[in-house]
C-alpha cells in the first residue's frame, strides 16, 4: 500500500509540472485566425483596407438618404476592418492603452471576435473577446460576451480588470470630447455612436449584454448575417418606411 501511494504522489508530481507547461503552451499559442503585422505588405494593407472604406461609403449613403431609396445592403470583411486599423496614422494608435498592440477583428459563423497583443504583469498573450450579436425588435444592435481568452485559454481575471480600467477611462475622454462639439451636427452624432460603442463594450466585460443605439447614427438595424471572414448588415435609414412583406395564403 505504502509503495502504491509513493508511485501515484510521484505521478502527480511529474504531472504537474506538464500541466503546467501545457498551460502555459495554450496561453502562447494565438487564437485561429490571428495575423501579425508582417503578414501582410503595405500594398496589401492598403487594398484590403479599400475594401472597408467602400463599404463604409455604402452605409453612409443609406444614413445620409432619408427618403429611404438607398437600402442598406452591405458586407465587411474582417480583414478589411483590420487592415484599415494597420494604416492609421501612428498618432492615433497611439491612443491605444500601452500594455495592448496589434487590434484586429476576426469573424466567424457563430461571433465577431476582437483580438490583441498584451502584456500584463511580465506575461505576453493575445486576448480575443468573442461576441455574438443580434438585432433588437427596433431595429438596435444586442451584443453577448461569449467568452474571453487569452491565447486558447480562459482569460485571466486581471486582464479583464485592466480592459475595464482602461475602457473607463476613454469614456470620460470621449465624453470630455462630446461637451466639446456643437450640439446636434453630424460629428456629434459620430462621436456619440463612438461614446454608445464603449459603454457597450464595458458592460460585457462586466458580464451584461449590451445594445448598440444604431438610431443615433440614423440607422435599422433588419438583420445581421455573421460568415468566416465577413459580417453583413441589412437595413435602412431610420426615417425610411420598413419593407413590404407580403402574405401567402
Amino acid at each position: 500500500m505504502l509503495r502504491r501511494i509513493i508511485a501515484y504522489s510521484l505521478v502527480v508530481i511529474a504531472l504537474i509540472p506538464l500541466a503546467l507547461l501545457l498551460i502555459w503552451v495554450m496561453v502562447k499559442s494565438p487564437p485561429p485566425g490571428y495575423t501579425k503585422p508582417t503578414d501582410f505588405s503595405t500594398p496589401e494593407l492598403v487594398q484590403h483596407a479599400k475594401e472597408f472604406q467602400a463599404a463604409s461609403v455604402q452605409l453612409q449613403n443609406t444614413r445620409d438618404d432619408p427618403s429611404g431609396q438607398t437600402r442598406l445592403d452591405v458586407t465587411f470583411t474582417d480583414v478589411g476592418i483590420t487592415s484599415q486599423i494597420r494604416i492609421l496614422p501612428p498618432d492615433d494608435l497611439r491612443r491605444l492603452p500601452d500594455w495592448l498592440s496589434n487590434p484586429q477583428v476576426v469573424f466567424t459563423s457563430e461571433a465577431m471576435v476582437i483580438m490583441g497583443d498584451v502584456e500584463v504583469g511580465g506575461t505576453e498573450a493575445t486576448i480575443s473577446l468573442h461576441m455574438v450579436p443580434r438585432v433588437t425588435e427596433d431595429g438596435n444592435v444586442s451584443l453577448r460576451l461569449d467568452q474571453t481568452r487569452a491565447g486558447r485559454v480562459p482569460l485571466p481575471e486581471a486582464v479583464n480588470d485592466k480592459a475595464r480600467s482602461s475602457i473607463e477611462e476613454r469614456i470620460e475622454d470621449q465624453r470630455a470630447k462630446i461637451n466639446r462639439r456643437n450640439a446636434g451636427s453630424k460629428d456629434q452624432k459620430e462621436q456619440l455612436l463612438a461614446l454608445e460603442i464603449m459603454e457597450a463594450g464595458l458592460r460585457l466585460l462586466n458580464g451584461q449584454e449590451a445594445v448598440i443605439d444604431t438610431r443615433k447614427a440614423d440607422l435599422v438595424i433588419e438583420r445581421i448575417v455573421l460568415q468566416d471572414k465577413r459580417l453583413r448588415l441589412i437595413g435602412r435609414n431610420v426615417n425610411a418606411a420598413p419593407p413590404q412583406t407580403t402574405q401567402t395564403n
